[in-house]
């Protein structure tokens, strides 16, 4: 059995998580993206927790960051620059996935920037630490292989909403109606 205890954290000396909420929150990611409760408690195991402000860049246009966030709390977004506007690609709410594939796998500078929305916690783990998680198990490497497709998923449908919607504010809107039905 797990210790899960070691997930609650402490803020200003009061307990911002219960037990029961992360425990909770631990079986749902798995659940979400077709894993069990045990290799997504194990890659939370391998996670360390942190915040973000609104607006804080996560990942910076041609900076370079190849940490998996796992959002808990909050939203975010990623964005293209462009002239004279920033094109939002995709959003990212809890309980999903934040990361840049280019910095990740193509080992390159950032081709977008990805920014807290409003304030966010989330669980971030290292690629370095990722790839040793993979390395320990098959059943780790197929469910870090379950976020990734999840990730290019996500990525393509909102490619294609960008011929659909005038502009970000109306893909959130879809896609904040899809997170609600999806609870329902």
């Amino acid at each position: 059995s797990t210790d899960l205890l070691s997930f609650v954290n402490l803020h200003n000396g009061e307990k911002r998580v219960t037990l029961s909420l992360m425990k909770d929150f631990i079986e749902n990611f798995g659940k979400n993206y077709g894993f069990g409760t045990a290799a997504s408690t194990e890659l939370f195991r391998h996670a360390d927790k942190v915040g973000f402000r609104k607006n804080d860049l996560i990942v910076e246009c041609g900076g370079y960051d190849d940490t998996l966030n796992i959002l808990q709390t909050g939203i975010c977004r990623a964005f293209r620059s462009q002239v004279d506007r920033n094109l939002t690609l995709w959003f990212a709410f809890g309980g999903d996935a934040v990361f840049d594939i280019f910095c990740y796998h193509g080992k390159s500078a950032s081709k977008i920037g990805i920014e807290a929305e409003t304030d966010c916690t989330a669980f971030a783990i290292r690629k370095e630490c990722l790839e040793d998680l993979c390395a320990s198990s098959a059943t780790m490497a197929n469910a870090v292989r379950r976020i990734f497709e999840r990730h290019a998923f996500v990525f393509e449908n909102n490619v294609f909403s960008l011929f659909d919607c005038e502009d970000g504010s109306e893909r959130y809107l879809k896609s904040e109606n899809t997170l609600f039905s999806n609870t329902k």
